[in-house]
């Protein structure tokens, strides 16, 4: 699975709304501790990093989804990523789920 969906009960505006609200309170947008060690690792995984979050509506639903850490990282094939990208995703899904 490339990203974490999960379809909320608000309309768009307010889904946005929290979404950045959740990630602010889990890892933001992007996590700069977190970014700084995958960087650490590799220099080139910035290109990876999963950054970006979408809000959209699809048949009169609202979802929000993330980029699936874990996917991304794993396309490097370096094993000392999968630990930072499994606590990223971990950190997404649950402000994710937080959003209703």
């Amino acid at each position: 699975m490339i990203g974490y969906k999960k379809p909320v009960n608000l309309p768009y505006d307010q889904a946005v709304a929290r979404a950045r609200e959740e990630l602010g309170k889990e890892v933001g947008a992007c996590n700069p501790p977190f970014a700084y060690q995958a960087l650490k690792v590799i220099k080139d995984v910035g290109l990876m990093m999963p950054c970006n979050v979408i809000v959209f509506t699809q048949e009169g639903k609202t979802f929000v989804e993330a980029a699936t850490p874990t996917v991304l990282m794993d396309l490097i094939q370096n094993k000392d990523l999968r630990p930072i990208a499994q606590a990223i995703e971990g950190k997404l899904k649950k402000a994710i789920d937080n959003i209703n």
